[in-house]
């Protein structure tokens, strides 16, 4: 995560002259001097971890490891993946996500192949309730199913613009799971951004999004990656690595 700091120094001495009209046209001066002034800057310090937590490592993976348990299997046309991304404000300036993208880990015709088939939807969750890491890893899996049931519905009924159809309906979605302990939980979308993984391929200002991170709070962020049913055979038995990147900014004064 990129970090960003700004200091803000003001002048510290204020003077004022003060002119009296006389035959003498004399000039009454003052000054008064402010010392003693002190300016801390700030910080914005961003942390990840996805949503199999404690585990580390990428969120898509092929097979299942000591490493997490959200492994996707092999990818086939009409695919689709959820999962979560938990981003922590450690510092002690408010956040705002100010641009995404994607970074191909390699080279080859299998990359430009995927990036321009893929699609890749970002969407923020508000959870509600006594979320824990059971809550989570459910969520991941029933927006998983949704956003497959949503786009095969797209394709059936001819949808011209499946994207514009997913973020209107995947906006305002209320997702409800429960946690370890029984008790029901749920989480509603509050943003969406979604696009071709092509169009990640540099970074894309998502500030107008307007998705902020407190000082000392934590961001769940939803990351789905789709292939849709029309998919090439260019990319049958290819392999491929992308890292997703977010770019946090202060919030104040931005």
């Amino acid at each position: 995560m990129k970090k960003k700091l700004l200091a803000i120094i003001p002048a510290g001495v204020m003077a004022a002259s003060l002119l009296i009209g006389g035959a003498t046209y004399a000039l009454f001066t003052d000054s008064a001097t402010n010392t003693g002034n002190t300016f801390t800057a700030g910080t914005l310090t961003m942390s990840t971890s996805r949503d199999d937590i404690p585990m580390a490592g990428p969120m898509f993976y092929t097979n299942d490891n000591t490493n997490g348990w959200s492994g996707t299997g092999l990818w086939a046309p009409g695919d689709s993946h959820t999962r979560g991304l938990f981003v922590r404000n450690t510092g002690s300036l408010d956040g705002k996500l100010a641009t995404v993208s994607a970074i191909a880990e390699g080279s080859g015709t299998q990359y430009s192949s995927f990036e321009s088939q893929a699609d890749v939807t970002i969407a923020v969750f508000a959870p509600h309730g006594n979320f824990d890491q059971t809550a989570y890893r459910q969520l991941m899996q029933v927006v998983d199913n949704w956003y497959a049931n949503a786009r095969k519905n797209a394709w059936t009924n001819g949808i011209a613009n499946v994207d514009d159809y997913i973020n209107q309906s995947y906006l305002h979605q209320v997702f409800d799971v429960k946690n370890v302990l029984g008790e029901d939980v749920s989480a509603s979308v509050i943003e969406v951004y979604n696009d071709k993984l092509s169009n990640l391929m540099s970074p894309t200002d998502v500030k107008t999004l307007g998705i902020t991170v407190p000082s000392q709070e934590t961001l769940l962020m939803g990351y789905t990656v789709s292939l849709p049913l029309t998919a090439g055979n260019d990319l049958q038995n290819k392999t491929v690595n992308f890292t997703f990147q977010n770019e946090f900014q202060q919030a104040k004064n931005n």
